[in-house]
């Protein structure tokens, strides 16, 4: 039993040592010390208790009085229930110190919303003058009289957030913007316009700095600027094209204009030399002009991506497309049928991959790999070129 009893004993000037820290500690309003000091009152209270009644059960087994126990647990116990003032001050404590880590934080949050505001009017100022200062230098003078005619201001057209499209939208952004001597937040202000809603929702959430507008930058080009997975997109999108036969200008020029897109933005990205060999599956789809193309190459099955949209050119410029043009569709009673149908239709009918109203078929940022909307297509039965449901050249 003596030895349980200096146990106690030990543990108690233990508390007591603890107890006379409180003040000072909580002077200091530093909450982490506090909390490790509210964690040691408890750990040793707790060690109290056990001695206690590790001490009481061998009174009990000595045979020694209850009254007289009692009256020593009583002892045991005021000295622990002086903690619990300790406690509510340790408590109290904390409670102010996160109120005014609260109250910081609001006011450096309208601070920096001051900031950022004083930041857009400067943003917006400094956008003036440049635009100005472009138009004076874009200022040319046409003719002997020095007759001045102004170019037209530069835009940047929205990132749709397709592999497609981020050649285009990034070497705009990083030549206009990112290159530019303008702050960084002025920078992610631009960044965050110049993207569609769908894509601007995956950086909306980091915070406007710079180390933001650098994290925002490395995350849309991880996801839409993997240079394989861009590749693959303007791959897909040439082998995608459509086979015409017959000599329809209309539709040749519009294959030109695809092929040649997606061709510039293979050579820009470095891929082109890589994907010559899809070059002969692509004359195959043009088997009603191929003799008009190659008649004047004996090497045409060496040809590269370059060589076929010269001679492409070429023949475009041959057969300008014309408003009675041959390929052009005649008014008749089955087409006017098919107009008065399509009239009928909800002028927004939103997009058929994933039933969205919110945006257009080509923005689709849910089904956007190449077969999985051409399988939704042939499932609903819609036309691979339009997605509409109701005329004449359905999907095949």
């Amino acid at each position: 039993m003596d030895a349980a009893n200096r146990d106690l004993a030990t543990r108690l000037t233990q508390l007591k040592i603890t107890r006379d820290k409180t003040e000072a500690i909580l002077a200091a309003r530093n909450s982490n010390r506090i909390k490790r000091h509210k964690d040691a009152i408890h750990a040793i209270v707790s060690s109290v208790e056990k001695s206690k009644r590790k001490v009481e059960e061998l009174k009990i087994a000595a045979g020694e009085e209850l009254a007289a126990i009692s009256t020593w647990c009583e002892g045991v116990e005021a000295d622990i229930a002086a903690v619990d003032q300790d406690m509510d001050n340790i408590s109290t404590c904390l409670s102010e110190i996160e109120q005014e880590l609260v109250d910081k934080t609001r006011k450096e949050q309208l601070a920096f919303e001051k900031e950022l505001l004083d930041q857009k009017f400067k943003y917006n100022e400094e956008l003036g003058k440049l635009q100005s200062s472009n138009a004076n230098e874009n200022t040319s003078h046409v003719g002997n009289q020095g007759t001045a005619a102004k170019l037209p201001k530069l835009a940047i057209t929205k990132f749709n957030g397709t592999n497609l499209d981020w050649t285009r939208f990034w070497g705009q952004f990083t030549e206009g913007i990112d290159k530019s001597g303008m702050a960084a937040i002025t920078k992610f202000s631009y960044l965050k316009e110049f993207v569609v809603p769908t894509v601007r929702r995956s950086i909306d959430g980091l915070p406007f700095t710079a180390d933001g507008y650098e994290r925002a930058k490395g995350i849309l080009c991880e996801r839409y600027g993997n240079s394989s997975e861009v590749e693959k997109a303007y791959v897909g999108d040439i082998l995608d094209l459509p086979k015409i036969s017959g000599n329809q200008p209309r539709k040749i020029h519009q294959f030109y204009e695809r092929l040649l897109y997606d061709v510039q933005s293979l050579e820009t990205t470095g891929k082109l030399s890589e994907v010559n060999g899809n070059v002969a599956l692509t004359i195959d789809k043009l088997s009603g002009i191929r003799g008009d193309l190659v008649r004047n190459d004996e090497n045409w099955q060496s040809w590269d991506f370059l060589q076929l949209c010269e001679a492409l050119k070429s023949w475009t410029r041959r057969n300008p497309v014309e408003s009675n043009s041959a390929d052009t569709p005649k008014r008749d009673r089955s087409t006017s049928r098919v107009y008065n149908t399509r009239q009928q239709e909800p002028k927004t009918r939103g997009c058929v991959y994933c039933e969205d109203t919110s945006h257009r078929c080509s923005d689709c940022p849910r089904v956007t790999t190449l077969d999985g909307r051409k399988k939704i297509l042939a499932e609903k039965r819609l036309c691979f070129n339009c997605t509409g449901p109701k005329h004449s050249r359905m999907y095949q």
